[in-house]
């Protein structure tokens, strides 16, 4: 006769899910918003010297659910005795790492906290979408995917590393075949799969391009089907869970996204109003198409590209003035200091940064505040650089344009500030309570601070050191920014004559997205 397990509850043991036991609720019955009925303990008679078996032990007699101690620094070899054998088990496993420590008791996240968070926020929809999908079968082994990847990650690769490998490859099969399928219309469980592809992809990747193909694939499907497809959960957490990756890898990329249109800004928020980092994120929006602006003006004659040029530079400045009225806006309903600055001599608040201060590093009140300010530095960085080299290139003097006269004359000093400023905040993000969603929320910002003072190597030496260790602290949790190489776009009119060595030189990191390689 099978015993009924005490530490599964009725609302898994009907939908025959894997229950990880946790009370007040179960982990499962949480993330999918469903009433836990709790446990019925009765009064068991122990024989005396009888030892109670061990959940941990990996006989094969374990349960269908396994207990997450979200506490431990080291998570992966936690699970590596475990026998995976239900998507469950890898979709806890999934969240266990990817959601930040400080995140994990607020769980489900509450819509702006959802909002806020750029990496694999949305992965608690999931099992809604799987539930009520038709092709379950692609989500399902995608989530497979991820959390094999995860494993991996850990000291039992060897283990794992065949069935990740196979399961990736049937996922990539599955999705090939919805793709093809002319009567699919399951798009919201097709994005939800490559999504979570796209997380396993960046933790092993099989390409220098791979994560950008998913990422692209994600955005055609979102535009396809239109933004009003986004307005009520789940697909609305779908969306504002990954729109950050999609416009980081647009700036990349410098090609306009349908983020950019008016209507992708608003019909999405109609029923759940945007977060301050979802508005950060379209104060950012024009970004991609500026940047082919620039790019295309090497292919214009020299009176329209100076032209263009002086107009691209204003819409920069504007965009530059959108993020620090945001910025300013944000701090003013901040009850603490955005960050402030931890030093030898104790922990200083403060909201600007000085060129002193190069060593210490950033602390901030919460993950939320962590993620904005980085984000905001950077997009910040893109806009000073930008300017600065068109204003070089194109000899357009700076009082021509009305920028702050302040601004006009640091626009190199105050992008490396910003750019110092990130580099300070990566401790924070490194931290092990930060698991994998440290890293990941970090990448982009960090590849912007890294191209933007290498191309002040020689005069900025022991940043560049700095940049170098954080990547080998990256490359220790799985995740690596390739060194940036020097290159600079002459996109200027061709009876310009400028010489090279005359003005700060640019790196690539904005021109080739295959130059962020996790």
């Amino acid at each position: 006769m099978k015993v009924r397990s005490l530490s599964v509850c009725q609302t898994c043991r009907e939908r025959k899910l894997g229950c990880d036991g946790k009370r007040p609720e179960c982990t499962q019955c949480r993330f999918s918003e469903r009433p836990c009925p709790g446990y019925k303990n009765k009064i068991i008679f122990v024989p005396q010297g009888s030892q109670p078996a061990s959940r941990n032990k990996g006989d094969g007699s374990a349960s269908g659910g396994v207990e997450l101690d979200t506490s431990s620094h080291h998570l992966v070899s936690a699970f590596t005795t475990f026998r995976w054998s239900t998507v469950e088990e890898f979709f806890a496993l999934g969240i266990a790492h990817f959601i930040p420590e400080p995140q994990l008791p607020l769980l489900p996240l509450e819509s702006t906290t959802s909002q806020s968070l750029v990496c694999a926020s949305w992965l608690g929809v999931l099992p809604k979408i799987t539930d009520h999908g038709k092709y379950g079968s692609l989500l399902v082994q995608t989530i497979r995917t991820l959390g094999l990847s995860i494993l991996c990650k850990g000291s039992a690769k060897a283990t794992w590393n065949s069935q990740r490998l196979e399961s990736y490859c049937s996922a990539i099969h599955l999705l090939r075949n919805r793709l093809l399928a002319s009567n699919d219309n399951s798009h919201g469980e097709t994005t939800a799969a490559i999504m979570t592809l796209t997380l396993s992809e960046l933790m092993f990747p099989t390409s220098k391009h791979g994560w950008i193909a998913h990422v692209k694939a994600v955005s055609e499907l979102m535009r396809h089907s239109g933004p009003a497809a986004f307005v009520a959960p789940p697909c609305h957490k779908l969306f504002v869970g990954f729109r950050a990756l999609i416009l980081t890898e647009a700036i990349l990329s410098r090609t306009w996204t349908f983020l950019e249109l008016p209507e992708w800004q608003n019909v999405p928020f109609q029923q759940s109003g945007p977060s301050s980092l979802q508005r950060l994120l379209s104060c950012a929006v024009s970004l991609p198409s500026l940047l082919q602006q620039v790019d295309r003006l090497k292919d214009s004659t020299p009176d329209e590209a100076q032209c263009v040029a002086r107009d691209t530079l204003s819409a920069l400045y504007i965009t530059l003035q959108r993020l620090e009225k945001w910025e300013k806006f944000y701090h003013s309903s901040c009850q603490s200091p955005l960050y402030w600055l931890e030093t030898s001599r104790g922990a200083h608040s403060g909201g600007t940064s000085t060129r002193s201060t190069y060593t210490g590093a950033l602390s901030f009140p919460n993950v939320v505040t962590a993620t904005s300010c980085i984000f905001l530095w950077a997009f910040k960085i893109v806009c000073l650089t930008e300017m600065d080299q068109l204003m070089t290139l194109y000899n357009i003097p700076r009082s021509d344009i009305c920028l702050d006269s302040h601004l006009a004359h640091q626009l190199r000093d105050h992008s490396l500030d910003l750019s110092v400023k990130i580099c300070q905040s990566m401790a924070y993000f490194l931290d092990d309570t930060m698991k994998f969603y440290g890293p990941g929320a970090a990448m982009f910002p960090f590849s912007i601070a890294y191209g933007t003072l290498y191309s002040y190597r020689d005069e900025l030496a022991d940043q560049v050191e700095l940049c170098m260790h954080i990547n080998g602290r990256l490359s220790q949790k799985g995740f690596y920014i390739e060194p940036l190489y020097v290159k600079v776009r002459l996109c200027r009119p061709s009876n310009v004559r400028i010489n090279i060595w005359d003005f700060p030189l640019t790196a690539t990191f904005l021109s080739d997205p295959a130059t962020l390689c996790i």
